[in-house]
């Protein structure tokens, strides 16, 4: 997944080693198994991991806030090419924002940044509810700064 550059675009994608994609797909079942809201997407029929889907709070360090003290939540995904295009991506997203929203207090803003050269990113943003509402440069990169309201999400 994080060899493949249609799918790597945050950094590009990794050096295409064997022992290093296995480590790394250990590391990300490790990471999602220790945060809140985090999931390992599969295949229903083989289990075959396709990707992952997180909710996190975004580093008040980073670019790409809308609130002066950051800490927003923020909505990562990604996903094999052969699984794009299925709705998979979309029904993971939505089901891990109404977990989200049955377990935070009040409303907030979700954020989504991805390239904005990402145009399929783009798109399941759009599809799930999130507005565009800033750009900036990253990792060398413009990048496109989406939001939406948490409430909207809810189940």
């Amino acid at each position: 997944m994080l060899t493949d550059d249609r799918v790597r675009h945050l950094g590009g994608p990794r050096p295409k080693s064997i022992a290093w994609a296995v480590a790394v797909v250990s590391v990300v079942g490790a990471r999602c198994g220790r945060r809140r809201w985090a999931q390992i997407v599969s295949d229903a029929r083989s289990g075959r991991m396709l990707g992952t889907v997180v909710a996190d709070r975004r580093n008040p360090d980073r670019p790409g806030h809308v609130r002066p003290e950051g800490r927003e939540l923020e909505l990562s995904y990604v996903l094999l090419p052969d699984a794009w295009g299925r709705g998979i991506a979309e029904a993971a997203c939505r089901e891990l924002l109404a977990r989200v929203t049955s377990e935070v207090r009040g409303d907030e803003p979700v954020l989504v940044v991805t390239q904005t050269s990402n145009q399929k990113a783009l798109a399941l943003a759009a599809r799930l509810g999130f507005v565009a509402c800033g750009e900036f440069v990253e990792f060398g990169s413009a990048q496109q700064l989406l939001t939406a309201s948490l409430t909207t999400f809810d189940a």
